[in-house]
């Protein structure tokens, strides 16, 4: 689990990963390193070969201690394999949505069949427009009943890009700034769990909705950010806002990013290979 520093972006994040994952390539009794990467948090899932005792002779325990050897030293997040207390995305086994039930569904024979197309690649941007052509093209199909993406939509976001000469001429530090920003939320996590018997809640504090309105735009642009000497500006004043829309996170399977696309029959085929194939 690898958790990071408050404000941490889905970038900053994913080139986190990107080194923890170097740092395990060569241990040869891993088959596959799964990553599931998100704006402040990340999941390394580590899929073992089925004869990795014949390797080198080490037990899960020992791998295990080789990891946290590997990580001991590192400082760029917190790397545990204990799951956080404070995250709610990870609870319950790390996610990965689906039907539970499907797999013994096909076990047992019976249900629909479900296929999923695997797209890999570097550019996320084109993968995405791939897998969002192929899910809807695999919609207007008459025998399929449902198809999904491994990845969520991406998510609206506002950048703001700060002048340091600006900053420095009205004498307000990056500080003053985030403080402001903090008092805009209607809400926020406190990072404090509460424990009743086996369940764990997290603590998050919400102004008065009767007394807080909903903040727009405008209101953010019109923030008011005071400077070390008391005099007060607009948050637009001394920074650029950009309005954008940026990744709500990525899958990574041994350093390449990975899409599924997966797609439910309403009936059962012959042969989804030649079904995929004509498709």
């Amino acid at each position: 689990y690898v958790t990071m520093s408050t404000g941490a972006t889905l970038e900053k994040t994913d080139v986190v990963v990107a080194e923890l994952e170097e740092l395990f390539k060569d241990i040869e009794e891993v088959e596959d390193l799964i990553s599931k990467i998100y704006e402040d948090e990340a999941i390394l899932t580590f899929q073992l070969k089925e004869d990795y005792k014949k390797i080198n002779k080490k037990s899960i325990p020992q791998i295990k201690e080789e990891l946290e050897d590997m990580v001991d030293r590192y400082r760029a997040a917190d790397v545990s394999f204990e799951q956080p207390t404070s995250s709610t995305r990870f609870r319950g086994g790390g996610g990965g949505g689906g039907n539970p039930g499907a797999g013994m569904e096909r076990l047992l024979g019976i249900g629909n069949q479900t296929e999923s197309i695997v797209i890999k690649g570097r550019d996320f941007d084109l993968m995405r427009n791939i897998a969002g052509d192929m899910q809807t093209y695999l919609d207007d199909l008459d025998n399929i009943q449902r198809t999904s993406l491994s990845i969520s939509d991406n998510r609206p976001e506002v950048h703001l890009y700060f002048d340091n000469e600006i900053l420095s001429q009205y004498d307000i530090g990056l500080s003053n700034i985030g403080a402001e920003l903090n008092t805009f939320q209607n809400q926020f996590n406190s990072n404090i769990t509460f424990k009743q018997g086996t369940e764990e809640y997290d603590i998050v504090i919400r102004y008065d909705e009767e007394e807080e309105d909903d903040k727009t735009m405008d209101d953010l642009e019109n923030l008011q950010i005071e400077s070390n000497t008391g005099a007060t500006y607009d948050l637009d004043q001394i920074s650029r806002i950009v309005y954008a829309r940026g990744m709500s996170g990525i899958n990574r399977v041994n350093q390449e990013k990975q899409i599924e696309v997966t797609y439910r029959f309403i009936s059962e085929v012959t042969d989804s290979k030649d079904f995929l194939e004509e498709a």
